[in-house]
């Protein structure tokens, strides 16, 4: 009878041991997959608030000037992260943050680049075919 109390008492303290050993640590790896999910997440909405503020002007320019040539440029040319917002930043929060805005910044490049290539396109319709017309009749001498 001892030798079944003492196996009974076995039982119930191998099945404590299990309760208080693995529950917690999967309790803890649910808790780091919850944060992992929020950094990403708020890493994400930052980057995206972010690159929708850099600054386009440059590659509306090179759009403008430079037609296709720009757009390919914009398209290239990887945006730099900036590292001030970095600053006191989890691991994860840079990986996911970086990522997010170089392919939204490439966007907002693309998209400025090619706004500039239209209106070039435009400005060059408009040129060749309503001033250059006027300038040249203007120009011609009828000596």
């Amino acid at each position: 009878m001892l030798r079944g109390e003492i196996m009974n008492i076995n039982k119930i303290i191998s099945l404590l041991l299990l309760v208080v050993l693995v529950i917690p640590f999967n309790a803890i790896a649910q808790q780091q997959k919850t944060d992992i999910a929020s950094v990403q997440q708020q890493a994400m909405i930052d980057a995206k608030r972010d690159a929708k503020n850099a600054d386009t002007a440059v590659w509306t320019f090179a759009g403008f000037f430079c037609g296709i040539f720009g757009m390919m440029g914009a398209y290239t040319v990887t945006p730099s992260v900036p590292t001030v917002r970095l600053i006191g930043k989890s691991p994860e929060y840079v990986s996911f943050y970086a990522d997010t805005y170089k392919h939204e910044a490439r966007n907002e490049q693309v998209k400025a680049a090619t706004c500039g290539c239209l209106g070039g396109v435009i400005a060059s319709f408009a040129y060749w075919y309503w001033i250059h017309p006027i300038i040249s009749e203007s120009a011609t001498s009828y000596y």
